[in-house]
């Protein structure tokens, strides 16, 4: 009875041993058809998309070299950002650091230096932060024209090529 078990149990293991290895080779077969599909997928979304290049560069150049300009000056901007408030941060603790030295020394000299210095970095701050401000609602405005450009040409085109349709062509269900 104990040799009977034990090659049931061994066979058990061999079969879900087996089937584990025809699951891999079931997954690994997946994974390259769903590669192959992937590849064909991504062709047909390049030329989708070079179509529809085409039919949106002519007519909203300025809209979108517009929008892409801006979107340069918003994002370097932003990237400017953390620079900036660290800086802000530097000047305010080395400021406070050296009013207590001098505060301890007895001295209040180049206190309208210092001040006039912070004024004149938090203005260029502020300066920074509103191009980027500006860059990002023109930046919005332009690409969101360019697209609602782009939308209504290709609704018209839609339109007018149905209208230009036989009208067998809405007779036949198979069309």
């Amino acid at each position: 009875k104990t040799a009977y078990t034990n090659s049931s149990s061994s066979s058990s293991s061999n079969d879900n041993m087996n089937k584990h290895k025809t699951f891999n080779n079931n997954n690994d077969k997946n994974k390259t058809q769903n590669s192959r599909q992937k590849s064909k997928i991504s062709s047909s979304d390049k030329h989708a998309l070079r179509r529809l290049w085409k039919e949106t560069i002519p007519y909203e150049k300025g809209y979108m070299s517009a929008g892409v300009v801006a979107m340069l000056v918003s994002s370097a901007t932003n990237m400017a950002f953390p620079t900036v408030i660290g800086r802000i941060l530097d000047r305010t603790t080395k400021a406070a650091a050296a009013r207590e030295g001098k505060a301890e020394a007895g001295g209040e000299g180049g206190k309208e230096g210092e001040v006039a210095s912070l004024k004149l970095f938090m203005g260029r701050a502020i300066l920074i932060f509103v191009c980027g401000a500006v860059g990002s609602c023109v930046r919005t405005h332009c690409l969101r024209m360019a697209k609602e450009g782009t939308a209504r040409r290709l609704r018209k085109k839609l339109l007018g090529s149905l209208l230009r349709q036989e009208k067998t062509f809405y007779d036949d269900p198979e069309q």
